[in-house]
């Protein structure tokens, strides 16, 4: 089943902008389109790729570069924690993993 079958059905009976096949969406500017993710984000798809392949370590070894505590404390949690085990709370009252 393609992506424009499975939009035909909802695009029939919805009317409005966001009804219509895959092949109709465009979003950004088109020179931006032509470089694809790579030149949208800066970096070589060789670079990214090799990044991608090192996994979990690509993301602990950049988050320990960046030297930000409160990044580091997310990234073991993210990695190390049951889920709900922590009792952080933001700036808008929210705890960790909880909707409030």
């Amino acid at each position: 089943t393609s992506v424009d079958g499975l939009l035909a059905g909802a695009s029939e009976r919805v009317t409005d902008r966001f009804a219509g096949s895959a092949k109709e969406l465009v979003t950004g500017q088109p020179e931006e389109a032509a470089t694809g993710l790579y030149g949208i984000i800066g970096y070589e798809e060789a670079y990214l790729r090799e990044r991608m392949a090192a996994g979990t370590a690509a993301i602990v070894a950049e988050a320990e570069a960046l030297g930000d505590p409160e990044v580091l404390e997310n990234l073991r949690y993210i990695l190390d924690a049951p889920a709900g085990s922590s009792n952080a709370q933001f700036h808008n009252g929210w705890r960790r993993d909880r909707a409030q």
